[in-house]
């Protein structure tokens, strides 16, 4: 699937993609490290002629760590995450979420700020332009039907990012630059319900780092999927909390590739209760009966729901084990 011709601009600074981005054309895409896009670009799922290439901005690679906190540039590509040693010390559960995406040879390429802005995913339109034509399109490119659910004005594809699942159960912050300006908000108000765009990136903005620091004691991720390679998420779980005695005394549950907005689950009614089984079931069954799958990613939505009960259960494993 060859890609059609476009102009890429190449921005060597911060200087120079400032001007880049006020520059910015309406039929233009930021592209990092391309993982996603490209191949969605071949299946001509975007209408644009311009790309402006993050890779060389050596301002968007930076990764420091002060103490409990972190910070990553938006550049930073998924294996240094892996390989970062103080990264496992602090965030263990980030580095096992960005382990768990793709493939060796992708995590060398993709980058934290295309996974935070990865598009969402949908049976119906992830395919070629004969597939999607051969069912009138759909809600989300070329058409005015969701073929998910059938009587819906909105698109609900789902969200697919693992790094940014974790992210938000940590409590990250990211900074959104554009030539007009730097701010700074918390992850958990950047995405939407709108599986068509799920994020509040306005045209000319990108993200340009993410902070954290260490709020919690535990953290722990899981994920479902076909494969334990390249397949993307059929469910995503991210989890953080802390214990005082054995009992929780803060917590956040993270639930993704649902819909177009990961599904956040505060543990504040759990605070004081002793963390053993029957309580991780407990809140593993909450977040199964709040969760409603759809048939926006292949296998059956109920069964999904089901799994939900059991990757909780595996991400509190997960916490157990690498934070202790």
């Amino acid at each position: 699937m060859p890609l059609r011709p476009m102009v890429i601009k190449q921005p060597q600074n911060l200087i120079e993609l400032t001007q880049c981005l006020a520059d910015a054309r309406p039929r233009s895409k930021i592209i990092a490290g391309g993982t996603d896009l490209v191949p969605n670009l071949k299946h001509g799922l975007y209408d644009i002629d311009n790309l402006i290439s993050l890779r060389d901005v050596s301002e968007l690679n930076l990764i420091t760590v002060e103490s409990n906190k972190l910070s990553l540039g938006a550049g930073v590509k998924l294996k240094q995450i892996i390989n970062h040693q103080n990264i496992k010390m602090l965030f263990p559960a980030l580095s096992l979420a960005a382990a768990s995406i793709a493939s060796p040879q992708i995590r060398n390429m993709a980058t934290v700020g295309g996974n935070i802005c990865l598009d969402t995913r949908c049976l119906y339109f992830n395919q070629s332009e004969f597939w999607r034509q051969a069912l009138g399109y759909c809600l989300k490119k070329d058409g005015d039907a969701c073929h998910v659910v059938k009587t819906g004005q909105r698109c609900v594809a789902a969200s697919s990012n693992d790094l940014a699942t974790m992210l938000l159960a940590l409590d990250a912050s990211v900074s959104i630059f554009s030539s007009h300006g730097t701010r700074t908000i918390k992850l958990d108000n950047f995405y939407t319900n709108n599986g068509e765009k799920n994020h509040i990136l306005e045209h000319g903005e990108i993200i340009s780092r993410v902070d954290l620091e260490t709020v919690y004691n535990y953290s722990g991720f899981a994920k479902l999927r076909h494969r334990e390679s390249i397949d993307f998420s059929m469910l995503s779980i991210g989890l953080s909390y802390n214990l005082e005695k054995h009992r929780i005394t803060s917590g956040k549950l993270v639930v993704s590739a649902l819909v177009a907005k990961p599904k956040i689950f505060d543990l504040s009614n759990y605070i004081n209760q002793i963390l053993d089984d029957n309580l991780i079931y407990d809140i593993a069954n909450m977040a199964a009966q709040k969760s409603y799958p759809q048939t926006n990613i292949c296998d059956d939505p109920n069964w999904r729901k089901a799994m939900i009960v059991e990757y909780t259960r595996r991400a509190f494993m997960s916490a157990r084990t690498i934070c202790s």
